[in-house]
């Protein structure tokens, strides 16, 4: 039995930012039939840009890595990928969801149809 992976299957979605910047991705391996919670990518204190880690569990008081890769394995390399789209797309949506709340829609439908007239809501609440 040979197993294979398909590398364009493998998915991540970030599920969680902590109110210091911390992204928490969740990885999806449906060839596997698994999944890999808990990889954090924040800004690199060392180096520029994301470091992405993967999960960490407090055991007796100590943090240790529950899954350990070598940084030149192609896995490695498809999961950091995989994450960073994640993150990317994440932030992205944030974005847009910013910009979004930011628009009176009045001023947007006036801008498009100068001549548009509000219409009153005339219609008493149901209770």
């Amino acid at each position: 039995m040979k197993l294979e992976i398909d590398p364009t299957r493998i998915t991540a979605r970030v599920y969680k930012q902590s109110a210091k910047g911390v992204m928490y991705v969740k990885v999806d391996f449906p060839d596997l039939g698994m999944y890999i919670n808990s990889f954090t990518v924040q800004q690199s204190q060392k180096y520029e840009g994301l470091w992405v880690q993967p999960p960490k569990s407090c055991v007796y008081g100590k943090w240790i890595t529950i899954l350990e890769f070598s940084k030149t394995s192609p896995l490695w390399d498809l999961i950091q990928d995989a994450v960073l789209r994640a993150v990317d797309a994440y932030s992205h949506e944030k974005l847009d969801d910013t910009v979004i709340d930011d628009v009176d829609p009045l001023a947007a439908i006036k801008a498009v149809w100068p001549d548009a007239v509000e219409v009153p809501n005339t219609q008493k609440p149901s209770i």
